[in-house]
C-alpha cells in the first residue's frame, strides 16, 4: 500500500524507555484505568486523519510510548478525499473508522451524526468554547498558517502580505490551495478579510504555484525550487529538523490557526482504544507531544511550539462563521481565479 493511503506503526520503543522521555508534568497525567484495560483488550485502532504523515508517525509513536499494546493503523489522506472516503463507507455501513481527524471544521460539521455523542474527553470543560464546533469533535492540533522562507535563498525576510506582491518573487511563490483543508482555507480567508478582496486578484497576478498539499510546497522551497511559500508551520518543523535552510515567518496581519478536529465514531470496533487515543490527543501530556511535533495547542497553559520561529505577528482564529458560510462560495472564486481544477 501507498505511504499516502494506509500506515502501520508498530511500537519501537518500550514502555520503559517511552516514559524516561515524558516530562514530570506528563508523568503525572493519569488516565481511566478500566478504559485502559478495555482498550488492551482490543488492542488495536483505525485512525483516519488528514494531518501530516510525518507528523502522525511521530504523535502515533508518543502514544505508544505510553500505551504500547495498542496498535494504531493510520489511513491518511488529504481531507477531501478522506471526507468522501468517510461519506461513502458510512452510506454503505462499511465505515471501518474508530477515530477521525479532520483538518476542515466545516466538513466535521456535516458529518457530525456520524459520530459518537457520548463521549467527552476528560478535561473537556478547560477547552475554550470557540475551539469546540459541537459536542461530537474534540480539539487536537492546532494548525497555524506562516510564510516558509528559503534562508540560503532570501536575505530580507517578508513582514507583511504585500512583501508577497514584489514583482521579483514573481513565480516564485508556492501557496496550498484553500480547499485542501480547513488550514489552508484559513489563510486564504484571512488575506481576503484583513487586505481586502482584490488581495486575492493581486496575489494571482504573481503566478503561484498551487499545490494541493503542504508536503510538496514544503520540498520545493526546501530544495531551492521555490523562494517561499504560504504553508502551515507543522509542515515547515520536520524540514528545520532535517537541516534544511527553512525559517517559519508569521507576517504582521496575523497568523491564520485552525484547529483539527477528532472524533469517535458510532461504529467504531474498538471504541475503547478509540477514546483512550482521544482522552491522551487532548490532555496536557499529548497536547505537549502535538506542540513538540509543530502544533500550537488551544488547551490553556501550553506553550508555543518551539518550531515557531515566527519574526512577528498574532495569532488569527478563524471566525467559524465566516469560514462555514463563505467557504464554498470563495473557495470556487479563488480556484477559477488562479486556474485550479478542484
Amino acid at each position: 500500500m501507498s505511504r499516502n493511503s494506509r500506515m502501520t506503526f508498530k511500537t519501537a520503543l518500550s514502555a520503559t524507555i517511552g516514559a524516561a522521555l515524558l516530562s514530570t508534568t506528563a508523568l503525572a497525567q493519569n488516565f481511566d484505568a478500566q478504559r485502559i484495560e478495555a482498550a488492551r483488550k482490543e488492542g488495536a485502532l483505525t485512525f483516519y486523519s488528514a494531518n501530516l504523515p510525518e507528523l502522525l508517525q511521530a504523535l502515533v509513536a508518543k502514544f505508544n510510548t505510553r500505551f504500547p499494546f495498542v496498535k494504531v493503523e493510520i489511513v491518511r489522506l488529504a481531507n477531501p478525499p478522506l471526507i468522501a472516503r468517510v461519506e461513502a463507507e458510512a452510506t454503505a455501513n462499511r465505515l471501518t473508522a474508530d477515530l477521525m481527524e479532520t483538518t476542515d471544521l466545516n466538513d466535521a460539521k456535516k458529518l457530525e451524526n456520524i459520530f459518537d455523542d457520548a463521549y467527552a474527553p476528560p478535561n473537556a470543560k478547560d477547552y475554550p468554547a470557540a475551539a469546540q464546533i459541537s459536542k461530537r469533535f474534540w480539539p487536537m492540533c492546532g494548525a497555524a498558517y506562516v510564510v516558509m522562507v528559503n534562508t540560503a535563498l532570501v536575505k530580507t525576510m517578508p513582514t507583511k502580505l504585500d512583501d508577497l506582491l514584489d514583482p521579483a518573487l514573481k513565480g516564485k511563490v508556492g501557496t496550498v490551495v484553500p480547499g485542501a483543508g480547513g488550514t489552508s482555507w484559513s489563510a486564504a480567508l484571512m488575506q481576503r478579510v484583513v487586505k481586502g478582496e482584490d488581495y486575492w486578484k493581486k496575489f494571482a497576478d504573481q503566478k503561484p504555484l498551487t499545490f494541493q498539499s503542504s508536503v510538496p510546497l514544503g520540498t520545493a522551497v526546501a530544495s531551492g525550487e521555490l523562494l517561499m511559500g504560504f504553508a502551515p508551520l507543522i509542515a515547515v518543523a520536520p524540514i528545520q529538523k532535517q537541516g534544511a535552510p527553512v525559517a517559519a515567518i508569521g507576517l504582521d496581519e496575523g497568523i491564520p490557526t485552525s484547529v483539527t478536529a477528532g472524533a469517535v465514531t458510532k461504529t467504531a470496533k474498538n471504541p475503547n482504544a478509540a477514546r483512550l487515543f482521544l482522552d491522551w490527543a487532548t490532555s496536557a501530556e499529548g497536547q505537549a507531544a502535538y506542540t513538540e511535533l509543530g502544533c500550537a495547542s488551544v488547551l490553556p497553559g501550553q506553550s508555543l511550539p518551539t518550531a515557531m520561529k515566527v519574526n512577528s505577528g498574532k495569532v488569527w482564529v478563524t471566525p467559524f462563521a465566516e469560514y462555514a458560510d463563505r467557504q464554498p462560495g470563495w473557495v470556487a472564486e479563488w480556484n477559477k481565479m488562479y486556474g485550479v481544477n478542484q
